[in-house]
């Protein structure tokens, strides 16, 4: 079986965040979204862009993939387990913010098993998965991981899933699953970036529906 699951509620997530040294981060609004290769201002951000083609709740019978890598790291020569810093942890909280405006329906947030990305997870599900799972990949997910066991295990999922990664794996992840060669360079993966991809019922193929990152949230 490819992922052990580790289920924490919305409470004990916060105790483990406690548990990890992580402080808690307060949540603001979203800044600038990107979207099929355009950037839209805050104040230029149509509505209809936020709701409509991010919101996973307008695709029936589609399945929505969150790539997400994570949060800016403490440096190892400062601490070996490299932590989300305060400004990675403050990063994801803004992500998770303006996600939560498109209504995501993530069931399970799946990470590598590495701290920052524990964290970055827990963060996430705080937000946009109460009730749903947060599960430790028992293998497939660690930076240098091949990418043939998520691409196998993915056949059998049919909900909303995050997998909260490093690089270069998302990178190769997203390349495989649009394009079918994960050489290719689809998306720059800065930390604390998302990619939302999409799998039709009946259609073997995905499709990348929009790519964000902190860095086009503003400050």
């Amino acid at each position: 079986m490819l992922f052990a699951v580790a289920m924490i509620s919305n409470a004990r997530s916060v105790r483990v965040l406690l548990s990890l040294g992580m402080e808690k981060v307060e949540k603001d609004h979203c800044g600038v979204a990107g979207f099929g290769g355009y950037h839209f201002a805050k104040n230029d951000l149509p509505e209809r862009l936020s709701r409509d083609r991010l919101q996973g709740t307008c695709y029936g019978g589609v399945m929505q993939l969150y790539i997400a890598r994570h949060g800016l790291a403490v440096p190892k020569d400062e601490d070996p387990n490299c932590p989300l810093s305060k400004t990675g942890q403050r990063d994801i909280a803004r992500m998770a913010s303006f996600l939560a405006r498109t209504c995501p329906s993530i069931k399970r947030i799946i990470h590598s098993g590495k701290i920052r990305a524990a964290q970055t997870a827990l963060i996430y599900s705080e937000t946009l998965g109460p009730g749903g799972i947060v599960e430790e990949g028992s293998v497939g997910l660690s930076p240098n991981d091949p990418t043939d066991p998520v691409i196998r295990a993915l056949s059998g999922w049919n909900e909303d899933t995050m997998l909260v990664s490093h690089l270069p794996l998302v990178g190769k992840l997203v390349a495989r699953l649009v394009s079918g060669d994960e050489s290719r360079d689809i998306v720059n993966f800065h930390a604390g970036a998302v990619t939302c991809l999409r799998h039709a019922e009946g259609n073997r193929g995905w499709t990348l529906a929009w790519a964000v990152s902190p860095d086009l949230l503003g400050s």
